[in-house]
């Protein structure tokens, strides 16, 4: 027996444990797919030289089961990106661009943002995201 077959073999025997997805995993996983690709055309539209692979991260990190998860989502999105771009404007003032500056921006947007000035429903990710 080939060493390929062994590893196809190998492979194969590991996949046949996956459960298949649920209704609702399914009907998320089109609704992001969806979602994704309508953002990416946007993106390519709106500024054709831009990055246009920036707008499906963001509908992925967005996107929830509900529309109202997704709206709430969103927002907090939007608030973290607000408090982000302040917080790097904060510290590149002061210690100009460099991997130091980075880290403590990276740093910040969790740690002090996160739990004293936002609900306990806003998601790190959120912060970082700018």
């Amino acid at each position: 027996m080939s060493k390929s077959h062994s590893t196809l073999r190998s492979f194969c025997s590991r996949v046949s444990h996956i459960k298949p997805l649920t209704r609702c995993q399914s009907y998320l996983s089109a609704k992001t797919a969806i979602g994704a690709g309508v953002a990416w055309a946007v993106a390519q539209a709106v500024e054709p030289h831009g990055r246009p692979h920036l707008a499906p991260m963001a509908v992925v990190i967005i996107v929830q089961p509900t529309i109202s998860d997704s709206l709430s989502r969103a927002f907090q999105r939007v608030i973290g990106v607000i408090l982000g771009v302040a917080t790097a404007l904060v510290v590149r003032h002061f210690l100009g661009p460099s991997a130091w500056s980075i880290g403590i921006i990276v740093f910040a947007g969790p740690s002090v943002w996160d739990h004293r000035v936002l609900p306990s429903s806003v998601s790190p990710r959120c912060l970082c995201s700018c």
